[in-house]
């Protein structure tokens, strides 16, 4: 009798454990499935940081085999994703600094640079480094999906260095080039002859009018003559006038220091011609 109620006693307490372990089991199965679940919500969210944590929760042994590998695969792909930033900082003299703090939106992110990545959320991040003897820099780079090892380097601006020093220097005032009184003779003589060019083929051009509607195609040659003379003879003072006009600005552009330019304008059987000399 008592052999059996021993027997039965040790029977109750195997069920007992039995009942404890599946509970557990079943337990620790919707933990893993949560964290699954909320770790690729997470991902969809931006949130890869919460992300990798839940994926790891899910990666242990105590999951279902087939949660566990889901979970791996998981886990390998975010941190793969997951941007990295590697932080440098030099002096605006090229001396690289370690001693410097960095934030990120506000929060503490490094006590000193020490040359090793930091996983971030991607999004839009503000950067604030700050170094003893040193202003604060701020600056702001968008942390982006796939980023690795990406270098962010800020420069730190010398109390009293070169930028400073250059800044309070006087600044350089260019004085305008002044007009050679020659530039204004050419250019005077120039515009006076070509506005004499075009009054002949103007007057030309009338006289050309007034012999097609009066007397073409039977028009006495003299008349003819006469006007083609003057179209050929208005080639003359237009011709002048561009050199003279070249020629002013030439001398504005080459202002001798000494003395000034020697100008010749003349004309020919067959145009114009003009010659300008200057020492330096």
């Amino acid at each position: 009798m008592i052999e059996r109620s021993r027997a039965f006693a040790a029977a109750i307490c195997l069920l007992s454990a039995s009942f404890a372990r599946n509970a557990a089991a079943d337990d620790a199965n919707s933990r893993c499935a949560e964290a699954f679940e909320k770790a690729q919500t997470d991902r969809a969210a931006g949130k890869y940081t919460a992300a990798i944590a839940e994926a790891a929760t899910c990666s242990q042994l105590e999951c279902n085999a087939a949660v566990v590998r889901e979970c791996v695969k998981l886990h390998e792909a975010l941190k793969s994703e997951i941007p990295t930033l590697v932080f440098s900082a030099r002096t605006d003299e090229g001396v690289e600094i370690a001693a410097v703090k960095v934030f990120v939106d506000g929060q503490p992110l490094l006590e000193q640079i020490d040359g090793k990545p930091v996983s971030l959320d991607p999004g839009v991040r503000t950067f604030r480094f700050e170094a003893e003897g040193f202003g604060a820099v701020e600056t702001t780079h968008t942390a982006r999906v796939g980023d690795q090892n990406r270098l962010i380097e800020v420069v730190f601006e010398t109390p009293g260095g070169k930028k400073k020093q250059e800044s309070s220097q006087a600044p350089l005032v260019l004085e305008p080039r002044k007009v050679p009184i020659a530039s204004w003779v050419l250019g005077g003589v120039g515009v006076a002859a070509i506005g004499v060019g075009v009054y002949m083929r103007a007057s030309g051009i009338a006289d050309y009018n007034e012999l097609n509607s009066s007397c073409s195609p039977r028009c006495d040659e003299d008349e003819v003559d006469a006007v083609r003379t003057k179209f050929r003879l208005s080639w003359l003072p237009i011709g002048i006038g561009g050199a003279a006009v070249l020629g002013g600005v030439a001398v504005y552009l080459l202002q001798p220091r000494e003395s000034g330019p020697a100008v010749s304008v003349g004309a020919t059987a067959d145009g114009a011609r003009a010659r300008f000399t200057t020492r330096f």
